[in-house]
């Protein structure tokens, strides 16, 4: 994608980004004490995605991810768009080379709902779903604001055209057709995340990365996560200076990402979400026995 046509909206503000005290790759090593795990990872996906019926949950497929940050100056805004892809590679998301046509995009600004508005005008496409509605751009408390535009794929993977003038979609359904699996899935084409500076001041690339990796490839809202319920980088914008926050993603946002992408496309949202909590469980299993042989410690650090 050409640069966006937004510079005279980009004047870059004095924000302090901190110095990150690990490289751009630093491993994801924060881990937190199990107690009742299983629960916790059950309320922990339930929190970040209520969705239930029979759809299933949406996700970036049938396409590689290039995401570009934007507003915060070239180097930090190169380190987070390099931090979003580390973080896709980890959870096993296809990445498009560099040069790429953006469809994972990042803008900091001082007012997200200014922002908004004048991508909405330049940018129409960008509130426009894949088969032509309208996007609705939910109005989300804090200083970040995430959607997704979206489409619908076949249970052969192949996406849904719409019909005649108004948006709309078809499908026909397949004889032999499954009851536990959906003829239809939601599948994401691009995502779209606007987060307020003032919000990333005293933050490193690292962190801004991994949060917004967590928006971008994924629908969920972190307004439902109650304190303290599990160690996210999900936090990190909403939490005050003086507080203890994550130095990178934790094994909990990794594995709900790698779940995520891991698990069968056609089930129910409830159906995937438990799969995803096994998988959870699995890696948090899995990473707690690599920090009891490499005595790594839970990492925080004041925001």
């Amino acid at each position: 994608m050409k640069a966006i046509v937004l510079a005279a909206m980009f004047s870059v503000t004095s924000i302090a980004i901190a110095q990150n005290t690990t490289s751009p790759d630093a491993d994801i090593v924060v881990t937190g004490k199990k107690a009742d795990q299983a629960r916790q990872v059950r309320d922990f996906v339930r929190a970040l995605n209520g969705l239930s019926g029979p759809n299933p949950l949406a996700k970036f497929d049938r396409t590689e991810l290039c995401p570009i940050a934007i507003g915060l100056g070239d180097v930090h805004d190169r380190a987070i768009a390099q931090r979003m892809r580390r973080i896709a590679t980890a959870a096993a998301i296809p990445i498009a080379p560099e040069g790429c046509r953006t469809n994972a995009l990042v803008i900091f600004a001082d007012d997200k709902d200014a922002m908004i508005d004048a991508l909405r005008k330049a940018h129409p496409a960008y509130f426009r779903t894949g088969i032509g509605s309208t996007i609705t751009v939910p109005r989300q408390k804090g200083p970040v604001t995430a959607w997704h535009l979206s489409a619908r794929l076949d249970r052969y993977g192949v996406q849904i055209p719409s019909e005649g003038e108004e948006p709309g979609q078809f499908v026909s359904v397949p004889d032999g057709a499954s009851r536990l699996e959906a003829n239809v899935r939601p599948v994401f084409v691009a995502s779209v995340v606007v987060i307020e500076r003032k919000a990333v001041d005293g933050l490193t690339t690292t962190q801004i990365g991994d949060y917004a990796a967590m928006r971008s490839f994924a629908e969920i809202d972190p307004g439902r996560l109650k304190p303290g319920q599990a160690p996210t980088i999900l936090t990190i914008m909403d939490s005050s200076m003086d507080s203890e926050v994550p130095i990178t993603m934790t094994p909990w946002d990794l594995g709900y990402l790698r779940a995520l992408y891991a698990v069968r496309p056609l089930r129910s949202a409830m159906s995937q979400r438990a799969e995803m909590g096994k998988r959870i469980n699995h890696d948090l299993d899995a990473s707690s026995r690599g920090s009891d042989t490499d005595s790594k410690t839970d990492a925080a650090q004041p925001h």
